[in-house]
């Protein structure tokens, strides 16, 4: 998984900085919510947030200087793309990592595509808390499919196969569901991908599909399924992966690249998520 921590006490000088709710153009639109009960801890600009948390996780070398090196440029390139699209994006990550995220009250991040909603994919964040940053790469995965792309949040510990995981995940297909949208698969990154693959036997009967994405492990999830990993990726098993793979009877893609290729390889791993979510587009029932 993806042990790099952000310190959530470096949070308190932000406290006082403006962040947008909703922000609209051509590409669509990204939106905040909360479902449950209100926080009272305001949302901060990610990009500040992160850049305390990269000095602070290589401080406490919980990533390797090497990584430092090549995740610093692409979080600022990316940071700098999500700005283009979509301005002042709104982010959820402040309040991952205080842990204000719970089955009571969470936040959500939408990314709305320009066209009708034709389905959704509810996308679980890893380890180190709720970034906006990658919530908008998976929606431009399926940006051209007219899909909703959901990012609910919990805490930054990503336990998504906890009672109050599993909680955020049902509130937010409830959610969906109750608004007509569908059909709607389920996506996780690393701690995420894990987390999806071990709650979507639960769910099976309301998703269309599961994406895992550098972390999948559990039992046989019940639904079509696609596996991508990287070869290189020293926090997941390459082999962990296949296992899992052959047990869920999923698409496997491994690529040459490691735990961070998600950002630092955005389009290898785009492309067989479209593929795979465009096909069970298709064949899945809309409702």
């Amino acid at each position: 998984m993806n042990h790099a921590l952000t310190a959530p006490l470096a949070l308190v000088t932000l406290l006082t900085l403006p962040c947008a709710i909703v922000q609209a153009n051509p590409r669509g639109r990204i939106e905040h919510r909360r479902i449950g009960e209100s926080s009272s801890i305001p949302l901060l600009p990610e990009a500040e947030v992160t850049a305390l948390g990269q000095a602070y996780v290589l401080q406490r070398g919980l990533i390797r200087s090497d990584e430092a090196e090549r995740l610093e440029p692409a979080f600022a390139a990316g940071y700098a793309r999500l700005s283009r699209e979509y301005g002042d994006a709104p982010s959820a990550l402040s309040r991952s990592l205080l842990e204000d995220e719970s089955g009571a009250g969470f936040d959500v991040i939408e990314v709305h595509p320009a066209g009708p909603v034709k389905g959704a994919v509810v996308f679980l964040h890893g380890y180190a808390g709720a970034f906006t940053l990658l919530c908008a790469q998976m929606a431009r995965a399926v940006r051209d499919l007219d899909v909703l792309t959901v990012c609910p949040a919990t805490t930054y510990h990503a336990n998504w196969a906890s009672r109050q995981g599993r909680a955020i995940v049902d509130a937010t297909l409830r959610d969906l569901e109750g608004r007509g949208v569908g059909p709607i698969l389920l996506a996780g990154l690393s701690s995420g991908g894990v987390g999806a693959t071990l709650v979507a036997p639960q769910f099976a009967d309301r998703l269309a599909g599961l994406v895992a994405i550098s972390g999948a492990r559990g039992p046989a999830p019940g639904v079509p399924a696609l596996v991508v990993q990287g070869r290189r990726d020293r926090w997941v098993s390459a082999r962990g992966a296949r296992r899992y793979a052959q047990k869920a009877k999923a698409r496997l893609v491994m690529l040459e690249t490691d735990h961070w290729g998600f950002l630092l390889d955005e389009d290898e791993v785009a492309r067989p998520v479209h593929t795979f979510v465009a096909a069970r587009l298709r064949s899945a029932p809309s409702r």
